[in-house]
């Protein structure tokens, strides 16, 4: 119907004379004033206005389970990361910004080279990457105190009630298993392995266009625009 629109309530919600849908008012005010810092009450504060019917019911069980259940209405701290993951963050940080400082060296492909300029691209940054690192050895960035970590949290993943369907998923695409070098390039017509988004989610989070990717029992750290391997954790993981 003309000026009724959809916002996440039933029945449709009135559009503004802009043509835009109207905020959440009442509901998240309470929210907000009730739970200030909440999770939900920040969510409430972005939805679309609901159905004042809708809101009638809902509004009462959202207050009964934050009152119930504290814990729903409080902010949940992050969890510092321990020491020998802070370092080894600092670590793939610094290589970014090698990465990144070597790069602006380089003509970047403009939005319609072809694949050829931006292979050039490609091993053009490989080998000023392999020059700015030629001591580079394996646990230099993946330092054996993070590696010992990283090897706890893939084997909780990979033994867990998930465990077996994520073990499945990266042998499905893993590649054929290849000596792994610091500097070396990947080899260009092998798959990369998925890493299940479960797993991924526990792992330290990686710079831009840096990666994890397991070859066999290892783990990598592989950088995507130069397609050279970063660092590499020998046997830490099974994935029979």
């Amino acid at each position: 119907m003309k000026g009724l629109g959809s916002c996440g309530s039933f029945p449709p919600c009135r559009l503004t004379k802009e043509g835009n849908y109207p905020r959440a008012g009442f509901s998240g005010r309470v929210a907000r004033a009730l739970f200030p810092g909440s999770a939900l009450a920040h969510r409430l504060l972005n939805l679309r206005v609901m159905d004042k019917r809708i809101f009638r019911f809902s509004m009462p069980f959202f207050l009964g389970v934050c009152l119930a259940f504290p814990s729903f209405a409080e902010k949940q701290p992050a969890q510092k990361p321990s020491p020998a993951v802070q370092d080894f963050l600092k670590r793939v940080e610094r290589y970014a910004d090698l990465r990144n400082s070597l790069e602006k060296k380089l003509q970047e492909p403009g939005d319609k080279a072809e694949p050829e300029e931006i292979r050039a691209h490609q091993l053009a940054l490989a080998e000023l990457i392999r020059g700015a690192r030629s001591e580079a050895k394996e646990g230099d960035v993946l330092c054996p105190e993070a590696v010992k970590e990283l090897k706890q949290v893939l084997k909780s993943e990979f033994q867990g009630a998930g465990g077996k369907t994520a073990k499945a998923t990266v042998k499905e695409s893993a590649p054929a298993p290849f000596e792994c070098k610091v500097n070396q390039a990947y080899p260009a017509n092998a798959p990369v392995s998925t890493v299940p988004p479960d797993v991924l989610l526990k792992l330290p989070q990686l710079p831009e266009d840096i990666e994890y990717r397991f070859v066999g029992s290892n783990l990598i750290l592989r950088d995507v625009r130069a397609n050279v391997v970063v660092d590499c954790a020998r046997e830490i993981t099974s994935l029979s």
